[in-house]
């Protein structure tokens, strides 16, 4: 699936719990939006770029940057999502990454932690923390394809489908 396709069919999907059969064979239920594109705590994406640009980026957008360090030499940052309800993590990835991914050299992840157990911000009124992930991966990839930023959503494909050899992860690599 294209990354175009795949933030269009995010932004769509419906907030309701579906039934499938997991990759074991077993009966499994979940949202729609984690079942078939694998959104939930802990969306993971990972980039290549200069660390700055990325973070010169968020805070052009709609983030907040809280905290910035450079623990055992790995430079990392934790941004606000400034509608609120989503903390987004960007930091450098070490020497220990698998295979598939060695060309990228940032992870982002995302969780619904603002206003809850992340104290700084503050939660999206009437919307839920899927559907504000939503609103932060279609904005990620939208600054993605802006910067021209080589990019693969890891967990693009839904519960419902790992395993299947005919999903794929979302990559996106601009030329």
């Amino acid at each position: 699936m294209e990354l175009a396709e795949y933030l269009k069919a995010v932004g769509k999907c419906p907030e309701e719990i579906v039934s499938y059969q997991d990759s074991r064979g077993e009966s499994s239920s979940a949202y729609k939006i984690t079942a078939e594109f694998g959104v939930y705590d802990g969306w993971t994406m990972v980039l290549k770029s200069d660390i700055q640009n990325i973070e010169k980026l968020l805070s052009d957008s709609h983030y907040t940057c809280d905290i910035r360090d450079n623990p055992n030499g790995i430079r990392r940052s934790q941004w606000r999502y400034n509608p609120g309800t989503i903390v987004l993590s960007l930091q450098e990835m070490g020497d220990d990454v698998m295979e598939e991914y060695k060309e990228f050299n940032l992870s982002l992840n995302l969780n619904p932690y603002q206003g809850g157990r992340y104290p700084k911000g503050k939660k999206m009124i009437g919307v839920s923390q899927l559907k504000a992930m939503t609103f932060v991966i279609s904005d990620l990839g939208r600054l993605a394809i802006r910067g021209k930023i080589p990019i693969c959503i890891i967990n693009s494909v839904g519960w419902a489908h790992l395993g299947d050899k005919n999903f794929q992860e979302v990559r996106f690599n601009p030329k």
